[in-house]
């Protein structure tokens, strides 16, 4: 600190000395210094990383924003959305919805001919009634039978298949000719068609027109 002379006279020597006194030395003090502000990225909690994390949007009640659930991979379903009882999903991401499985182990074939409510169209052959049973792990009998062979409508053929019921390969059968109001017939079982559960039979006419399907389970 340099020294400070000062030459004033005596009545205001007091109050000027003080004045004096308290003026000397000032730049050679260095300044106080001012507080810097914390900035809002200061007063946040550092993440890991050291850096203020971004504050989410806020949701409709104030809380953090979801994002909606992603759709199942390769399923063609809404976000959301649930598959229907029995359906299966394939490799390629395909869903395949099967039929619930038969209750009965035998039907009841049907009367004669169908036609169209109306009682017009085209007579449909009649729907065999059919039994299925194992008979070894890789075959399948199936009984079948007709009330009557109407000559408007006189089964030709069957065709018949044996499948399981909640998979997505086709079932496997034959197609046997209808000489008689009873019958049967084996199918044999592919390794791949081993556990097959269910047995169809529908019958054509020889210009190709079909019977609605009798399904059962296969004993």
């Amino acid at each position: 600190m340099r020294p400070c002379r000062v030459r004033i006279a005596p009545p205001l020597l007091v109050v000027a000395l003080a004045l004096a006194l308290a003026g000397c030395g000032d730049e050679d003090q260095p300044p106080t210094p001012t507080p810097p502000r914390a900035s809002d990225s200061q007063t946040r909690p550092p993440t890991a990383g050291g850096a203020a994390p971004d504050r989410p949007p806020a949701g409709p009640r104030g809380g953090r924003r979801r994002r909606p659930p992603k759709p199942p991979p390769g399923l063609k379903l809404p976000p959301g959305a649930k598959l229907p009882p029995g359906a299966v999903v394939t490799p390629e991401g395909a869903v395949i919805v099967n039929p619930p499985p038969p209750t009965r182990s035998s039907t009841s074939p049907s009367p004669g001919c169908t036609r169209g409510s109306d009682g017009r169209g085209l007579a449909l052959p009649p729907t065999p009634g059919i039994q299925a049973e194992r008979v070894s792990r890789d075959s399948v009998v199936i009984r079948y039978s007709f009330a009557t062979l109407p000559d408007d409508c006189e089964p030709a053929k069957l065709k018949l298949t044996a499948d399981v019921n909640d998979d997505t390969l086709p079932g496997t059968g034959r197609f046997i000719d209808v000489d008689a109001e009873r019958g049967e017939a084996t199918i044999e079982l592919p390794d791949a068609l081993r556990k097959a559960d269910v047995a169809t039979a529908s019958a054509l006419t020889a210009d190709g027109r079909s019977s609605s399907a009798a399904k059962v389970q296969i004993r």
